[in-house]
């Protein structure tokens, strides 16, 4: 017994735009996926030229000076360029500890103590390093904090 089917085919037209919206959806997939490698970018004003630049070229302009009494930190910043918010990064035989405190160093030679709390205290054989936040803008204009890379944090020594 012979089945008569039609012979049809989907038009060629109608083919076209099938593929043309494939690869834009592929396309769009593949340069959303891309821009997540690439993160965002925070800049920062240079104020001695006027310029937008990228925050992390001022992490090694900030000049941060710390003194520790009992369990507190006094940080002076001595240099020009304004720290956000601070950190510190206690490393003992067994562990590692970073906590970050919301104190604003804007400059000058005065400061409150920042109070470490028992948990941060630096003991005998300790290290204790200081971190300097920044505040930069992204793309769109927001504010963000940036934390400086490690090697522009500094130890304190005790």
């Amino acid at each position: 017994m012979k089945l008569n089917y039609p012979k049809k085919a989907i038009s060629p037209v109608i083919t076209t735009v099938l593929l043309v919206l494939l690869v834009i959806v592929l396309a769009s997939i593949i340069m959303i996926w891309w821009k997540s490698f690439l993160g965002e970018t925070i800049t920062k004003l240079d104020e001695s030229s006027g310029k937008q630049r990228s925050i992390e070229q001022f992490c090694s302009r900030v000049v941060l000076s710390a003194t520790l009494s009992g369990t507190d930190v006094t940080v002076v910043n001595t240099g020009s360029i304004p720290v956000y918010k601070v950190g510190f990064q206690k490393i003992t035989k067994t562990d590692t500890k970073i906590q970050i405190f919301d104190y604003q160093i804007i400059g000058g030679a005065s400061s409150k103590p920042i109070p470490l709390g028992p948990e941060m205290t630096p003991g005998a054989g300790d290290k204790l390093y200081i971190i300097p936040i920044l505040l930069g803008n992204n793309d769109q204009g927001e504010q963000k904090e940036f934390q400086c890379p490690e090697e522009n944090w500094k130890q304190i020594v005790f």
